[in-house]
């Protein structure tokens, strides 16, 4: 239960910094309509009602559907919190010390904190159950402590961006395994231009889910950057890879999805960059909600059509040539081109069209 979550220890002692009737109101929120204090918490029904509660009993139905989105709301405000209460014990451990290690401390406990911060502001106006200045200061906490992981990761970037096992360069072979284990009838590669880790998990729950047709989620792995993270310099990595079958990437910027459709040149592997979340990097001073969201509008009108209008088993591959790093107190509000983790691992994500 949503109790006994918060029972665990390692939670406890965050969960004891929030007040306790802020946690009670969203747990309530979260679980339902609560205990009838009158009555006990299983009260039976009435013989009878009264003109009143007839009245009560349209105005609930009414606002019935209110009810269902703030729970739903409540959900995800309590989901949010969880995720970064369960995210503190991992900073307080040694630091990592391998590219693997320090692969999956990014992405289980870095990666999409700033997200979920944010996530709890935006849902937070809306509910107003959180005392947001007390969340700040966890917030400022938060911060702190990635801002010290990141300082660790640069210190030691090239080391470990040398030893890492999947490269731009690694690409193609790459994508020869899947093909020979899956065996697709099409292969299409979408390099989405600064995509970071969690870029693509908002993408994964907020778009995903409104493609038509049927996709499988094969694998997600972590693609490390070359470095400085900078669009040429990914670009000439990635291109100079080859494949066991001598088979290199042929990058595409087709302007009509005939174009993107078209076959590949014999001995590549087709793979279409998408700009448009780059383009608003430079530029824009959104928080990262309002950026997905706006770089998901784009992409509704530039990739859904070209993955909806393939045949199923189809095998796609989306990755990223870098991420990008906020930068508070800059006219734009993100970066790359630094030795951050945020820069430096990336999401590559396999996918099967099914139906």
């Amino acid at each position: 239960s949503l109790f006994a979550l918060f029972a665990r220890e390692r939670l406890f002692s965050f969960a004891t910094h929030l007040a306790v009737g802020q946690i009670v109101k969203i747990l309530l929120l979260a679980l339902g309509e609560g205990v009838d204090p009158a009555r006990g918490s299983n009260p039976g029904p009435p013989r009878s009602f009264t003109r009143r509660q007839i009245e009560e009993i349209r105005h609930a139905c009414r606002g019935e559907e209110e009810r269902r989105l703030r729970k739903g709301v409540a959900c995800d405000l309590l989901e949010a919190f969880l995720f970064l209460g369960e995210t503190l014990p991992a900073f307080h451990a040694p630091p990592p010390t391998s590219s693997d290690e320090w692969a999956t401390f990014y992405i289980e406990a870095m990666a999409t904190q700033e997200l979920a911060a944010e996530r709890i502001e935006e849902i937070n106006q809306r509910l107003g159950v959180v005392d947001i200045e007390r969340f700040r200061i966890f917030e400022a906490k938060f911060r702190r402590l990635r801002q010290h992981r990141v300082e660790a990761f640069e210190t030691d970037a090239e080391r470990l961006v040398g030893e890492a096992s999947f490269r731009p360069h690694d690409v193609p072979s790459r994508i020869e395994r899947y093909i020979r284990k899956l065996s697709p009838k099409r292969v299409h590669g979408l390099l989405l231009d600064g995509m970071r880790w969690d870029t693509w998990v908002f993408l994964e729950e907020a778009y995903l889910p409104r493609l038509e047709g049927t996709y499988r989620l094969i694998e997600k792995i972590p693609l490390w950057a070359a470095y400085p993270t900078v669009t040429w310099v990914e670009i000439a990595a990635l291109l100079e890879g080859r494949s066991e079958g001598g088979e290199r990437i042929e990058l595409r910027y087709p302007k009509t999805l005939e174009e993107a459709l078209s076959p590949p040149n014999p001995g590549t592997i087709p793979v279409t960059k998408f700009d448009e979340l780059d383009r608003k990097l430079h530029h824009t001073t959104e928080g990262l909600s309002t950026l997905y969201r706006e770089t998901l509008l784009k992409l509704d009108a530039t990739l859904t059509p070209l993955l909806e209008g393939v045949e199923p088993r189809t095998l796609f591959f989306f990755f990223s040539d870098h991420g990008f790093l906020r930068s508070p107190g800059r006219k734009a509000r993100y970066r790359h081109g630094g030795k951050t983790p945020f820069e430096i691992i990336t999401p590559f994500v396999i996918l099967l069209k099914v139906a």
